[in-house]
C-alpha cells in the first residue's frame, strides 16, 4: 500500500501535467481533502483543549403526584479542558450521562441551583476535567396534580330562540358535575359552576343535544367528559288583544259608572291552547269603588281571574275613571 506522502506526490504531478481544467480542480480538491484530513486528525492527539459543551440533566420525581407545566431544562453548559478526541465525541453527545436532580417535592420550588451539581458532574467525566458550570440556576416549574367536581350549569341567557318561541322547562344537565383533572394552579382557576354555552343554531324545538365542553386555558387540564346532554323543552307562543269588560265592585250609587268600561289586554298563549276560544272565563277584571282615589276620581284595575295557560299580560291602562251622571 502507498504511503500518503507518495499519494500527494503524484496529485502534484497529475496536476502539473498536461489535463483538462477539471481534472487539475479535483486533483486540487483532493489535496486539500486529504491535507485538512491529517491535520484534523493530528489536532485531536492533543490534550489540553478547552471548550464548551452541553452536558444532559435529568429531573427525577413522582409523575403520578406532579406534573412539569413548561418543558424541563435538558441540557447544562459545562467548560471542560481535555482532548481532542474525547472532547469531540462528547460533543456529539456520546459518553455522557445524565446529571439526575432528585426532587421530593416540586412544587415547593421553582429552580435549581448548578453549583450542587458539581460533584455529580465530575464524577461523570472521565479523561476530561470540569472547568466552570455556565449556568447558575436551572429554572423548573413543576406543579401538583391535583383533581376537582364542578357542578355545571348550562348558559340558557345565550340561548338564541326563534321569534314567538320561549323556553318552557328547567334545564336538565347530564352529567351535573364534571371532574378536572391537571396542575393545582390551572385546575383551581376554573370557574365554579361550569359553564356550558349552546351554539349559534336558532332554536324553535325541544331540544334534547350534546354540547361540547368549552376550550380550556391549558392542555394540560384532563376534562372527565368531553360533551354534556342539555335536555329542556321549547314552545310557540301566540299573542293576542282583545277588549275586556271591567266590573264596578262594591258601588251604592247606581249613577256612578266607570270609563272606559272595557279595557284593551295584551297576553300570550302558547301552542297547546290555541285552540281554547278567548272568553271571559280566561281573564276578569274589576275596579273596587272602595279603592276610588279622591283626588283624581279613579280605581286602580284587579285581575281577580286569569288563566294558568295565559302569560304576559298586560293591560291598556292600570286605572278607569270615576263618573257621576
Amino acid at each position: 500500500m502507498k504511503s500518503a506522502e507518495e499519494i500527494i506526490e503524484k496529485l502534484k504531478n497529475s496536476f502539473n501535467a498536461p489535463s483538462r481544467k477539471d481534472e487539475k480542480f479535483k486533483a486540487v480538491v483532493v489535496c486539500i481533502l486529504i491535507s485538512t484530513t491529517f491535520w484534523f486528525f493530528s489536532a485531536l492527539n492533543k490534550t489540553d483543549y478547552t471548550t464548551q459543551i452541553d452536558h444532559p440533566v435529568e429531573f427525577i420525581f413522582d409523575e403520578t403526584q406532579f406534573m412539569p407545566i413548561i418543558d424541563l431544562p435538558e441540557k447544562l453548559r459545562i467548560e471542560v479542558t481535555g482532548g481532542g478526541w474525547d472532547l469531540m465525541t462528547r460533543s456529539f453527545g456520546f459518553g455522557m450521562e445524565a446529571v439526575q436532580i432528585n426532587l421530593s417535592d416540586p412544587s415547593s420550588s421553582k429552580y435549581q441551583l448548578t453549583s450542587t451539581l458539581r460533584g455529580d458532574l465530575s464524577a461523570n467525566m472521565t479523561n476530561i476535567n470540569l472547568n466552570f458550570i455556565l449556568n447558575d440556576t436551572l429554572f423548573y416549574n413543576i406543579q401538583k396534580i391535583v383533581k376537582r367536581r364542578i357542578p355545571i350549569v348550562f348558559d340558557s341567557i345565550s340561548l338564541i330562540l326563534e321569534v314567538g318561541f320561549e323556553m318552557t322547562s328547567p334545564i336538565q344537565i347530564d352529567p351535573q358535575y364534571i371532574e378536572f383533572e391537571g396542575p393545582e394552579n390551572f385546575v383551581n382557576a376554573i370557574s365554579n359552576p361550569f359553564i356550558i354555552y349552546p351554539d349559534d343554531n336558532i332554536i324553535d324545538e325541544d331540544v334534547n343535544e350534546q354540547f361540547e365542553i368549552p376550550s380550556l386555558s391549558s392542555s394540560l387540564i384532563r376534562p372527565s367528559v368531553s360533551e354534556v346532554r342539555a335536555i329542556f323543552s321549547v314552545i310557540e307562543f301566540f299573542e293576542y288583544d282583545r277588549e275586556i269588560s271591567v266590573s264596578l265592585v262594591n258601588n251604592t250609587d247606581s249613577l256612578i259608572t266607570i270609563e272606559p268600561a272595557n279595557m284593551r289586554a295584551y297576553y300570550k298563549k302558547s301552542e297547546d291552547y290555541t285552540s281554547i276560544p278567548s272568553d271571559s272565563l280566561e281573564i276578569e277584571m274589576v275596579a273596587d269603588f272602595f279603592s276610588l282615589n279622591p283626588a283624581d276620581s279613579t280605581i286602580s284595575i284587579q285581575i281577580v281571574r286569569q288563566a294558568s295557560y295565559i302569560k304576559d299580560l298586560r293591560l291598556e291602562s292600570d286605572k278607569v275613571k270615576v263618573r257621576y251622571d
